[in-house]
């Protein structure tokens, strides 16, 4: 059982302060006006594992609750107002606050099957005045992830999936009258494949697969933000670069 306390502060950076960052890609706004943020991170963690006929089995489970009370926390706000599309700004946020747990359970059959389930749930709360809040003004999300890896040591085969699921998350909005408000980004799901064989007395490693099977690129973005739904523009916020295939081979010199 671990517990932990933390304080931090934090100024904002020349980035974050003076640089614009615009290419075909990025539209991102500095903020000459940002104040340093500060903040207080609470963590507790119980972890339990054990190993069973001669080390042949593995199992594992892990879980953890985690509450983080920020002020002035600097983030990045979707600009929503004409002339502007898919440009961000970073902005202070006078109460950002997080709380949430994470599970993991882990199982091992020595040189044949890892299994890694894990799941968790983050809820957000934000404010720009001073002001309490109770359990029913966070906005909650969760995610699960799994990682599956099946070996063949007779055949110096093994092969391997990862599968996590994004619950749906928020992002901070800016109309053209500078006011801030939320928007809420889709959840979407992503699995990455791999495969891979060892030769010459494993000194040779050729892994091949495929990242984001499901070819997530954007995500639609609800909530105050222009475009809406299935649209493009500020209707949708981008992930990843889309699907990508991959050949890699590696060679140890020495072992």
């Amino acid at each position: 059982m671990r517990g932990s306390y933390a304080r931090r502060y934090r100024a904002p950076t020349l980035k974050e302060l003076y640089i614009y960052f615009v290419d075909v890609n990025h539209n991102i706004q500095p903020n000459p006006d940002l104040e340093p943020e500060y903040g207080h991170n609470f963590d507790l963690s119980v972890s339990y594992n054990s190993e069973r006929e001669k080390k042949i089995h593995y199992s594992g489970v892990d879980f953890g609750m985690f509450y983080n009370n920020m002020h002035n926390i600097i983030q990045l706000a979707l600009r929503n107002n004409p002339g502007s599309s898919g440009a961000y700004q970073y902005i202070n946020v006078l109460n950002y606050n997080t709380l949430g747990y994470q599970a993991t359970f882990t199982y091992e059959f020595y040189q044949h099957l890892e299994v890694a389930l894990g799941l968790g749930q983050t809820g957000t709360y934000f404010s720009l005045e001073e002001k309490s809040q109770g359990l029913s003004d966070y906005k909650f999300s969760g995610d699960i992830n799994t990682n599956i890896g099946w070996s063949i040591p007779e055949a110096k085969l093994k092969i391997s999936a990862f599968y996590k699921y994004t619950g749906r998350s928020w992002l901070f909005t800016i109309d053209e009258n500078n006011k801030v408000d939320m928007g809420q980004m889709g959840d979407y799901h992503n699995l990455d494949l791999t495969i891979l064989r060892k030769f010459f007395a494993n000194k040779l490693a050729v892994a091949m697969g495929v990242k984001n099977v499901f070819n997530n690129t954007n995500i639609d973005i609800t909530g105050n933000v222009t475009g809406g739904v299935h649209t493009s523009g500020d209707g949708n916020s981008p992930v990843n670069y889309g699907r990508l295939y991959f050949l890699k081979l590696s060679y140890t010199i020495l072992k």
